[in-house]
């Protein structure tokens, strides 16, 4: 009767240490539990198998009692052989997982351009594991009318919050003056040619050459020739662009849409004005997604495409 007891926990016992085992490997590599919940899950689970293991000794008799102190020394020695091979297969799983290697360089001269243009792919590729950085030219002080200078004024901070919840890998503001690029060519083309060698990226969106505002069109002619080397170059839309802006690339954003929207909210100082409206937005998207045969779409004209970058 006892020996068939003390089979029954030990039976149970094992049932438990493989369960822990397998809970500490997939929820630790896996990442499908966070590490404290884990942690108690586990604990419990090794408690429990102490507890059984030493119930199990002593159901095998009075007499053979060493032999508990002897289980706990052997269930120790499982427990470290077994988290050892856990932390191997981690390490080699993490030796094999390759790093993030495609980027992608997102260009505009004032903040909240490129929340209107290109925001909602930015995090449809994030979400891919993209790396994904911005570069914004100006901080956009003649939007707030009377402001000190372009390093202090509140559109910075908006970019910055906008950028966010976009989950950009980075995002640099830069300090050429507002409406005042079409003078400054040449230094803009080295700002965007230091980006692209610092980001490398695999594709790189930027402003329209239909654009009506001179600031947007002069970024556009400087990220077209300091992209020579850039696989796939997007152009896209925003507020200023005319009907002659015919997209013939389409990115499917109809699960990000809505962070596109709370992105440019994030913008406080220009959203008074009408094209800032959630339902013009989302009217846009509505039209690209049409096109696209999709819920919701972001256009662009492609300079270039590498379906590989994407």
């Amino acid at each position: 009767m006892r020996s068939a007891s003390g089979i029954q926990y030990f039976c149970v016992f094992m049932i438990i240490m493989i369960i822990a085992s397998e809970c500490l490997y997939y929820n630790i590599i896996e990442s499908r539990w966070r590490f404290p919940v884990l942690s108690m899950i586990n604990i419990a689970f090794l408690t429990c198998a102490f507890i059984y293991g030493h119930v199990f000794m002593n159901a095998l008799g009075s007499d053979l009692s060493f032999r508990s102190d002897l289980f706990s020394h052997t269930a120790i020695a499982f427990s470290v052989v077994t988290m050892a091979g856990i932390g191997f297969r981690y390490n080699r799983g993490r030796q094999a997982a390759p790093a993030p290697t495609k980027a992608i360089l997102a260009i505009g001269a004032h903040p909240d351009d490129v929340e209107f243009g290109c925001g909602a792919a930015l995090l449809h590729y994030r979400k891919q594991g993209f790396a994904t950085h911005a570069l914004i030219l100006s901080s956009g002080e003649n939007g707030l009318g009377a402001s000190p200078t372009p390093l202090h004024n509140s559109r910075r901070r908006e970019a910055h919050k906008g950028g966010e919840v976009m989950r950009l890998s980075s995002l640099t503001i830069l300090n050429f003056p507002d409406c005042g690029m079409t003078s400054r060519r040449d230094g803009i083309k080295s700002a965007i040619e230091e980006a692209i060698r610092k980001y490398n990226p695999d594709v790189v969106f930027t402003h329209n050459n239909f654009d009506r505002h001179s600031d947007h069109r002069m970024v556009f002619n400087a990220t077209v020739e300091a992209c020579r080397n850039v696989p796939t170059v997007l152009c896209y839309e925003n507020p200023n662009t005319p009907p002659e802006f015919r997209p013939n690339f389409f990115v499917d954003v109809s699960d990000c849409l809505d962070f596109k929207i709370r992105a440019l909210q994030c913008h406080s100082s220009q959203t008074r004005k009408s094209y800032f409206k959630p339902e013009l937005i989302r009217s846009i998207a509505r039209v690209r997604g049409n096109q696209a045969k999709v819920r919701f779409a972001e256009g662009f004209i492609a300079i270039r495409a590498v379906l590989g970058a994407m």
